[in-house]
């Protein structure tokens, strides 16, 4: 852990270390700030660079609200109220599946089977999966889960979210 919390004050603590403690680094683990991969990159080039599963689910989380408040903008030209559909099933679909009722399943279906939600439902469905490599019990299998997600969503033009 590093006091300060940007790219300089990382960059400065690895530049006070002496080489055999960077050449000695293998991975860094970090949130998701450029700033960190920024200064990681240039002091500890040969590093991994590890991000924990709290951020990256957040990460995923946030990107299902971004795709979810487009949609409602540009469907209605203002942000969502208590009545628009896309407002109310806002915690719906940051909610894992599977720990679902009835009722929001039902709810989540209407919103995601919509045609016009079509980004959101990709959306959604890379981040259940990611929730579910998580969730897998056995280690392995959920890293071969999420070997496969990062691979087809660096195909460009996939639709991940169709299989899911």
């Amino acid at each position: 852990m590093v006091e300060g919390g940007s790219e300089k004050a990382f960059a400065q603590w690895l530049a006070e270390r002496p080489q055999s403690f960077c050449e000695k680094v293998e991975a860094v683990a970090m949130d998701a700030f450029a700033g960190y991969k920024k200064a990681a990159a240039r002091q500890v080039p040969h590093a991994v660079e590890i991000l924990d599963p709290f951020h990256i689910v957040k990460l995923a989380g946030d990107k299902v609200t971004a795709v979810r408040c487009r949609l409602q903008r540009e469907a209605t030209g203002r942000r969502g109220t208590r009545t628009d559909p896309l407002y109310r099933g806002r915690r719906i679909l940051l909610k894992t599946a599977s720990l679902r009722t009835d009722r929001q399943k039902k709810r989540a279906d209407e919103l995601l089977g919509d045609p016009s939600n079509k980004p959101l439902a990709l959306a959604h469905g890379v981040y259940q999966k990611i929730i579910a490599c998580y969730a897998q019990e056995d280690r392995g299998k959920g890293r071969g889960m999420m070997a496969e997600l990062i691979e087809s969503l660096a195909v460009r033009g996939s639709a991940p979210g169709c299989v899911f």
